[in-house]
C-alpha cells in the first residue's frame, strides 16, 4: 500500500484554521503598523487592501518559495496536482494565490466601478435602467459570495478542495503515511454537515431571489407610477439618492449613515441587508445606526 494518500477534510480543515489563526495576527500586526506609519487619514483609504495583501505575502513566502505553509506543516500536508500526485508548476501556484487572495476583491471592485459608472453617466441610460442595474449590480454582487459557500458545501461531501481557487487550478493534498499515522475517520461526519449546511444554502439562495424580486418587481411598479402621475423635473446631483437616483426622500424619509452620507430610508435600508457597509465609503454601517432626517429640505 502506498504511503502517500489524498488527505482527509478533517485534515485539510485542520490546516485551514491553523492558517487563518497566523493570518490574523499578521493582518493585525500589519494593520496597525500601516496605522502608524501612514496615519488616520491616509490608511483608511487602503486600509482594505491590507486583508489581501497580508494573505499573498504569507502564501508567497511559503507555497511560491516552495515551502509548506504553517497549517500545512501542522497537519503533514502536501500540494499536488489533483490525482496525479506530483507538484504544481509555480505559474500554477501564482495563480492559485492570486485567486485566492484577490479574487474576491477584483470582482467587488469591479461591480462597485460599474455601479458608480452608471450613476455618473445617468444621460446615456433610460431612467428605468439605471434604476434596474443599480438593483441588480448589488444581487449580482451577492450571487458571486454563494460561490466559495457552494464549493465549501461541496468539500463537505468529497473532502478535497476547501478553497474555490485550488479547485479551479486543479490543485489537491496529499498526506504521507507514517508508522504512527492514523485514517481519517471524519468524512461521515462531515457529509452530514454537507447535507446540513446545503439546505441552510438553498433556502437562503431562495429567499434572496424572491425578496431581490420583489425589489425588482416593485422599482417597476414605482417607475410607471412615476411616469404617469409625475412630471419631467430635474433633480441637481447633490439632492439625489446615490441608489435609487431619485430626489432624496422619495422612498421613504431621507437617512444619514454614521459617516455623513445621505440615502432614502428604503434604499439604505434595502442595501444593508446585502452588505453592511456604506454604498459610497464603504465603512461599516449597521441598520440600527442610521437616523432619519426629520428637518431636512
Amino acid at each position: 500500500m502506498s504511503k502517500i494518500q489524498p488527505a482527509g477534510p478533517g485534515e485539510i480543515l485542520r490546516a485551514v484554521q491553523k492558517d487563518e489563526s497566523y493570518l490574523n495576527k499578521m493582518h493585525q500586526n500589519i494593520a496597525s503598523l500601516g496605522l502608524e506609519i501612514f496615519g488616520p487619514q491616509t490608511w483608511i483609504k487602503y486600509k482594505s487592501l491590507c486583508e489581501p495583501a497580508t494573505r499573498f505575502i504569507y502564501y508567497s513566502v511559503t507555497t511560491l518559495g516552495d515551502f509548506q505553509t504553517l497549517g500545512e506543516e501542522y497537519t503533514g500536508l502536501i500540494q499536488v496536482v489533483h490525482r496525479k500526485n506530483k507538484l504544481p508548476s509555480k505559474l500554477m501556484r501564482l495563480l492559485m494565490i492570486f485567486i485566492q487572495t484577490f479574487g474576491p476583491h477584483m470582482l467587488k471592485y469591479w461591480f462597485k466601478n460599474l455601479q458608480v459608472t452608471v450613476k455618473r453617466n445617468p444621460l446615456q441610460f433610460d431612467k428605468a435602467a439605471v434604476r434596474r442595474i443599480s438593483n441588480l449590480l448589488p444581487v449580482l454582487e451577492q450571487m458571486t459570495e454563494y460561490l466559495d459557500k457552494i464549493n465549501l458545501c461541496i468539500f463537505y461531501f468529497h473532502g478535497t478542495f476547501y478553497h474555490l481557487a485550488k479547485r479551479l487550478t486543479g490543485i489537491s493534498y496529499v498526506k504521507f503515511n507514517g508508522a504512527d499515522s492514523k485514517q481519517d475517520t471524519t468524512k461521515g461526519g462531515f457529509r452530514v454537515l454537507g447535507l446540513v449546511a446545503t439546505v441552510h444554502l438553498a433556502l437562503n439562495i431562495v429567499y434572496s431571489f424572491y425578496k431581490n424580486r420583489n425589489v425588482l418587481n416593485q422599482d417597476t411598479t414605482e417607475n410607471n407610477n412615476s411616469k404617469e402621475d409625475e412630471p419631467n423635473t430635474y433633480v441637481p446631483p447633490r439632492d439625489r439618492c446615490s441608489l435609487c437616483l431619485d430626489k432624496l426622500g422619495s422612498r421613504g424619509i431621507t437617512t444619514t449613515t454614521p459617516c455623513g452620507h445621505l440615502y432614502c430610508w428604503t434604499c439604505i435600508l434595502e442595501s444593508l441587508q446585502r452588505n453592511p457597509e456604506c454604498p459610497l465609503c464603504r465603512q461599516p454601517v449597521e441598520s440600527n445606526r442610521v437616523v432619519p432626517c426629520r428637518n431636512y429640505h
